[in-house]
């Protein structure tokens, strides 16, 4: 199908497939000025759970305006109670609009309509609808693969700071790109713990106590009765025993402490989440442990899952508590959690 603004509107086209949604992904590098009356007229279904953003933040002359932007796309979300995700990617160009249906992707527009009114309803944009799963599918992990996600705390002190920027600078007399929003984000994957983490497969739960709760995981994260060798930065990719499913992926912050009062697992380590959205809906995506092996030993059925070269997971059901994975295997397991999505 092919829309171009003239028999049928982009416009048009998105309030039908954002009424049948439960997740939106939205790329896009120019946004509208008006970004919540823009979503506002969209009128969501009550099916909507969640909305991925992936713009720019500094390129083409935007770091004034998209601080502003993006606060109003917070702002909208929080007002709809609608899960979002902001993903920058200064170097984006292309627009893509995907949408999903409890996780499963049904189709996406590939066009040349920015996520302004005049791109979605006046200019002569030119976009094709793709219905294809797993190339939706592909093509969001590539749209995903490098982007750097910001928190609603980033956007906050960056919209801080370009009011504060605007009312000491006069624009006519200030060059356009003077002010760099990227100061006022620490960069967490700059870390001095980054070039030598490893990253690691864990289970959580155990045979006789599985995890089936629908809720993520807390800060500290256990481990049985062996000190564990994991360090700061590393990387822990969880998945609950008994469902299988995974659980999202976090880095290890302080090294492992003992904890008295736990008898069977009493050593831990505190983690944050580099998956929340993921990991605060994962009982619903369908991704499971056991499903990923399967298809990572059918894609790459001579590649090692360990970092001792394996090729399973067989040390897990011994009950091990964590298996050092080799880079290839963590990349997928993560790439999986980050699309939530895995065809079959």
């Amino acid at each position: 199908m092919i829309i171009d603004n003239k028999q049928i509107s982009h416009l048009q086209e998105l309030k039908s497939l954002f009424s049948q949604s439960t997740e939106v992904t939205i790329a896009s590098p120019f946004l509208s000025s008006q970004v919540y009356t823009l979503l506002d007229g969209l009128n969501f279904s009550k099916k909507l759970r969640s909305i991925t953003l992936i713009t720019v933040l500094a390129s083409f002359d935007q770091s004034l305006s998209a601080p502003l932007t993006l606060n109003q796309f917070s702002k909208y979300c929080n007002d709809q109670n609608i899960t979002r995700r902001i993903l920058i990617d200064d170097k984006l160009h292309g627009k893509v609009y995907i949408f999903k249906t409890n996780s499963i992707p049904k189709c996406a527009l590939v066009t040349s309509a920015n996520f302004t009114h005049t791109g979605l309803n006046k200019n002569h944009e030119v976009g094709v609808m793709i219905d294809d799963s797993r190339s939706i599918s592909e093509l969001e992990s590539n749209l995903i693969k490098g982007c750097k996600e910001i928190t609603f705390k980033d956007i906050q002190k960056i919209h801080q700071a370009s009011i504060n920027f605007v009312a000491a600078h006069p624009r006519k007399k200030t060059p356009k790109d003077a002010f760099s929003p990227w100061q006022y984000i620490k960069d967490e994957s700059k870390s001095e713990h980054t070039n030598n983490r490893e990253y690691y497969i864990k289970p959580v739960g155990w045979t006789k106590e599985p995890y089936t709760e629908h809720k993520p995981l807390g800060q500290n994260l256990h481990f049985s009765k062996k000190r564990p060798n994991v360090k700061v930065g590393d990387i822990l990719i969880c998945y609950a025993v008994g469902p299988k499913h995974l659980l999202g992926y976090y880095e290890v912050l302080t090294e492992p402490a003992y904890d008295t009062n736990e008898e069977r697992w009493p050593w831990y380590v505190k983690g944050r989440c580099l998956s929340p959205s993921f990991s605060n809906n994962f009982w619903n995506t369908g991704i499971t442990l056991s499903k990923a092996v399967k298809r990572y030993q059918r894609i790459f059925p001579e590649q090692p899952m360990t970092s001792t070269g394996n090729t399973t997971l067989g040390a897990l059901q011994w009950g091990s508590d964590k298996i050092k994975l080799d880079k290839t295997f963590s990349d997928y397991l993560i790439s999986l959690i980050d699309v939530g999505y895995m065809s079959d």
